[in-house]
């Protein structure tokens, strides 16, 4: 019944989860030096997405494979952002869950939705004026790490996975950016076709629709249906700043867009 009465995903989930047995949670205790443990998963955690890039930017010239280009009609308006509303704030700080966790500034998003009669005006001003001047604030983009156990001996960085947290202005900046580029995206039609992580009314269930698709129809015609799997190791974090910027622009975004990206991607740290 409690599932039923939640139509939200993640809130069936969780039912779900208090249904099933839980594993007792044991205090880990570490052999080595705090400090140099820290300083360790530190480093691996920050040199891991440029390790994994190098290796397939080797890749691609090893194989003279070739990069993608999306070159941008002329018709194609390019893209700008436009000034955000108060309303429009409210309503993406609304959309968050109260319970994520904070970040450095330990602000919880409930403190900002309590607070939101005083501070909206505020936070709508500064977000606008962080595309007007195409800059990130530092405290943006200063996270905190935590470490979430993946496998086996938990003082080895790569059995652990990294959670970066940022602070809540910086989560609503974000989905305020997202949401207009999406939508620029969409509406032009800048997605490749078949795109469907990260897109609106796509998911893995309409990539499995899609391939079961294709393999019938390859059985209709007698054909032989091959079917490839790629596992990508640290796939988001082998994502090449200077590439993702120049795909960027070939999707049409402006100088002043690009120049908030480029602030956006650097100066990072954690």
């Amino acid at each position: 019944n409690e599932i039923h009465k939640n139509l939200n995903r993640s809130s069936k989930w969780k039912v779900i989860r208090n249904c099933l047995p839980r594993k007792e949670s044991k205090e880990l205790k570490y052999s080595r030096n705090i400090t140099e443990l820290v300083e360790e998963f530190s480093s691996s955690f920050t040199t891991v997405g440029i390790k994994a890039s190098e290796s397939a930017t080797a890749l691609l010239t090893k194989y003279n494979l070739p990069t993608i280009d999306l070159a941008v009609p002329a018709q194609i308006p390019v893209f700008h952002f436009h000034p955000v509303s108060c309303s429009d704030v409210q309503q993406i700080i609304m959309s968050f869950s109260s319970n994520k966790a904070p970040g450095l500034d330990k602000i919880p998003m409930s403190i900002i939705k309590d607070a939101l009669p005083c501070i909206l005006p505020a936070l709508t001003e500064i977000i606008n004026c962080s595309w007007l001047t195409s800059e990130n604030p530092t405290s943006w983009k200063m996270a905190e790490v935590v470490t979430l156990l993946k496998d086996r001996d938990h003082e080895i960085a790569d059995n652990n996975r990294p959670v970066s947290l940022l602070i809540a202005v910086s989560k609503i900046c974000e989905r305020v950016v997202l949401n207009q580029l999406t939508d620029y995206m969409s509406q032009w039609k800048r997605y490749t076709q078949h795109q469907n992580g990260n897109r609106k009314l796509h998911s893995t269930e309409t990539l499995n629709v899609f391939i079961t698709d294709q393999i019938l129809q390859s059985m209709d015609r007698k054909e032989v249906a091959a079917l490839v799997l790629i596992d990508l190791s640290k796939a988001f974090d082998s994502i090449d700043h200077s590439i993702l910027l120049v795909q960027l622009q070939t999707i049409g975004v402006s100088k002043s867009v690009l120049a908030w990206f480029k602030s956006y991607l650097s100066g990072r740290s954690q």
